[in-house]
C-alpha cells in the first residue's frame, strides 16, 4: 500500500480534544494560510496526533489554540456518519511527530504572518 507522507506548518485552531486511556491520543484542527498570485487562501486540516501522551508536557502545551506547529505524518481518508445518515469522507493528517515552532516568550498573533488568527 503506499502512503502520501506530508510536513504541514501552521497555527493550532483550537484547543486539542484528548482520548483513550492516559491521553493517548489527540486530534488538532490546522489552519495553514498560502498566497497565489497575491489572494490568500487558508487550508483547514483535522490532524490525528497518536502517541500523544508519551511526548512531553511542554509539547501539549505548545498545541494550544493559536500556537505555531509543524506536523509531520500521513495523509489518509476516514469516512464517517453524518447526522442525516449518508456516509462523508473525511481527509486527515495521523501524525507521531508535532514539533513546535513559536519561539519562546512570542506573541504569536502579534505579526501579520499571513495566519487568519
Amino acid at each position: 500500500m503506499d502512503t502520501m507522507n506530508l510536513t504541514v506548518v501552521g497555527r493550532v485552531a483550537a484547543d486539542p480534544k484528548f482520548f483513550g486511556d492516559g491521553d493517548k491520543h489527540a486530534n488538532l484542527r490546522l489552519a495553514s494560510s498560502h498566497y497565489n498570485k497575491g489572494e490568500k487562501s487558508t487550508t483547514w486540516l483535522n490532524v490525528a496526533v497518536w502517541n500523544f501522551a508519551s511526548m512531553p508536557d511542554w509539547l501539549q502545551a505548545a498545541c494550544q489554540k493559536g500556537k505555531l506547529v509543524c506536523v509531520s505524518g500521513t495523509f489518509t481518508t476516514r469516512e464517517y456518519e453524518a447526522k442525516d445518515g449518508t456516509t462523508k469522507v473525511s481527509l486527515e493528517v495521523r501524525s507521531s511527530q508535532v514539533t513546535p515552532l513559536d519561539q519562546k516568550g512570542s506573541n504569536s498573533n502579534s505579526s501579520d504572518d499571513g495566519v487568519p488568527f
